[in-house]
């Protein structure tokens, strides 16, 4: 008998992930501030 793993989030982790994902890869200034150098 296989044991099946759980999900690492919750419904509304999902959801807010979601969310946040879109927001952050549809907006086209968002990224210009980030220099390559550390």
């Amino acid at each position: 008998m296989k044991k099946s793993r759980g999900s690492s989030f919750n419904q509304y982790e999902d959801e807010l992930l979601c969310c946040v994902y879109l927001e952050i890869s549809q907006d086209p200034i968002g990224s210009n501030n980030q220099s390559g150098k550390k």
